[in-house]
């Protein structure tokens, strides 16, 4: 069992398949769309991000519409992860997992080059000592990695750089739980269309590595210091697709760049709601990462 992706959640709210049939049209065929819509699933996918995709989680919600009875749901998985890694690790291991589990959740989507072992216990842990605890929780499908690239070429997977990754918690919901802790004046924020602030750029790199992983893309970035950075890279079955998603309404210049000096053909750029085709560039609302 996985936690539900974005669409498998629209279903559970009750939205049926020409709902997300309409959205799968909207970027195959570069279609428009309506603000109204726009407006909707930007505020349905803010629901999915506090909420995630655990079916105990959704459940909670649709059940009692409440994010009181969701958190309370999420504290009780958190704390079955950390019984599991006492249950199914060995004795010596179990605190360099529980402190790589922490450090994956405080550094994803910190816009750093890659994850740092070094900050996991800071100026005392070295990566020949966390790197088997982080291999731990990919293989236990409690993290997933987006791998840093030495070139941008087919297939991907070729041109990955040896332990440079980015990592994320398996479920957005859990992510945001854990990093938002108690704050009632974020989620009423979040629900009331009013949040602002740099947090709001780490949750959109973290949600668009779940709505991409979980429609089964390899994640990727590209990330030359001071040069140029994408966010996401991924390989569909027609083309490499360069992504970089803002929290705002930024201009994406590596994104520019890096099509200006290579032969792709195209990249997309996720805002929160903005719709639009230039210069190569397609700008979606972030929902639509969901259904590329």
């Amino acid at each position: 069992m996985y936690p539900l992706g974005f669409e498998e959640y629209l279903w559970a709210r009750g939205y049926d398949d020409s709902a997300t049939e309409l959205l799968k049209q909207v970027f195959s065929l570069s279609l428009p769309l309506d603000s109204g819509i726009i407006a909707l699933y930007t505020q349905l996918l803010h629901e999915f991000m506090m909420i995630g995709g655990l079916p105990a989680a959704v459940n909670a919600f649709i059940g009692e519409n409440s994010l009181d009875a969701v958190r309370s749901v999420q504290n009780d998985i958190l704390r079955l992860n950390i019984q599991d890694i006492e249950k199914y690790s060995r004795k010596l291991d179990r605190e360099r997992i529980r402190l790589a589990l922490d450090g994956v959740v405080r550094q994803a989507g910190d816009g750093k080059k890659s994850f740092s072992y070094a900050q996991i216990e800071k100026g005392r842990s070295r990566a020949m000592d966390f790197m088997p605890a982080v291999e731990w929780l990919k293989k236990a499908h409690l993290v997933y990695s987006s791998s840093s690239l030495t070139n941008i070429d087919v297939p991907l997977s070729m041109y990955t750089e040896e332990k440079t990754e980015r990592f994320y918690l398996y479920d957005i919901g859990m992510f945001f739980n854990w990093v938002s802790g108690d704050s009632i004046l974020l989620r009423n924020a979040i629900w009331e269309n009013k949040w602002k602030g740099a947090a709001k750029g780490r949750f959109y790199e973290a949600l668009a590595a779940d709505l991409l992983h979980k429609n089964n893309h390899a994640l990727y970035y590209y990330d030359i210091p001071q040069k140029l950075e994408i966010d996401f890279i991924i390989e569909t079955d027609k083309a490499i697709l360069p992504i970089e998603v803002k929290s705002g309404n930024n201009k994406a210049l590596s994104l520019s760049k890096l099509l200006s000096n290579s032969g792709i053909p195209k990249g997309i750029k996720f805002t929160e709601s903005s719709f639009g085709v230039s210069d190569r560039i397609m700008t979606l609302p972030l929902f639509m990462a969901a259904f590329l």
